[in-house]
């Protein structure tokens, strides 16, 4: 069978200090109820990225990610909309709406959160509570976690409540549609020999 490729992928990301953690998570979770199924959204809690913050030690951040994949430029930028008009935008660290991009692009801001020669540690809880209740309990552990390579991903699934399910079993995502996913941020060894345990808490 043909594998279809999207004509267009368009995204839309912001970032927002951990402080505003719950204002975030609300408009976020409202404004995902409305997404299309072509649109996959997500929050990560992070440190923020050298570019935003060059000096030492980076804050912590917050950000909420859609993206969509369209029929057509102008079918990217549609299924966004909802996370368009964002009444905390004035409070958002940096900030990318209805952004083109392609598979590369997105290969290259995922290959960021996993660099070379490091080791991970992942942990993936599932849970039926709602998003508004579970990120604002995490960001001490992120802020006290030991590598600033640590992060938080949180996956929307589906991202509607309208969208149709999946008629194949759920891999990745939870049964409900919430999935917390603390990665414990790649570390690099002292030495490439050596043998570290992976720990269940991030590291």
């Amino acid at each position: 069978m043909a594998l279809m490729h999207p004509a267009a992928i368009a995204a839309t990301t912001y970032t927002f200090p951990l402080a505003d953690v719950e204002p975030v998570t609300r408009w976020a979770s409202e404004a995902a109820e409305r997404l299309p199924a072509n649109v996959e959204a997500s929050f990560t809690l992070a440190t923020a990225a050298p570019a935003l913050a060059p000096n030492s030690p980076r804050p912590k951040v917050i950000s909420v990610t859609g993206t969509a994949f369209g029929t057509s430029p102008d079918d990217a930028r549609r299924a966004l909309e909802p996370l368009r008009d964002c009444p905390l935008a004035d409070h958002a660290l940096d900030s990318a709406v209805d952004k083109p991009t392609t598979f590369p692009g997105l290969y290259e801001a995922s290959d960021a959160f996993w660099p070379a020669a490091h080791r991970n540690a992942v942990e993936t809880p599932w849970s039926d509570t709602p998003f508004t209740t579970l990120l604002p309990k995490l960001p001490a552990s992120i802020s006290d976690a030991p590598s600033d390579k640590t992060l938080i991903l949180a996956p929307f699934w589906p991202a509607s409540t309208t969208s149709p399910k999946p008629t194949s079993p759920p891999t990745r995502r939870g049964p409900s549609g919430r999935t917390l996913r603390p990665c414990g941020g790649a570390f690099r060894p002292s030495r490439p020999r050596t043998t570290r345990r992976a720990s269940s808490t991030p590291t």
